[in-house]
């Protein structure tokens, strides 16, 4: 996880910028995003990697596209 990395946020149907990142035991986890010019505490929602959500996207569309 990269400051400035995009990420998807599920539940809110949204895709915003890493703003915090905070050490926890076992790892990172993401605190706070940046959606829309706002600021959210995201702590306890499900963030996923949107670069990876995108690529993921693209490999199925190509596969059904043949």
């Amino acid at each position: 996880m990269k400051y400035g990395q995009k990420v998807y946020i599920p539940s809110l149907n949204e895709v915003g910028t890493i703003e915090e990142v905070v050490r926890v035991p076992g790892g990172q986890r993401i605190s706070k995003v940046n959606v829309k010019g706002k600021i959210i505490d995201v702590f306890y929602l499900v963030v996923e990697n949107w670069d990876l959500i995108t690529k993921f996207y693209y490999f199925i569309k190509k596969i059904f596209k043949k």
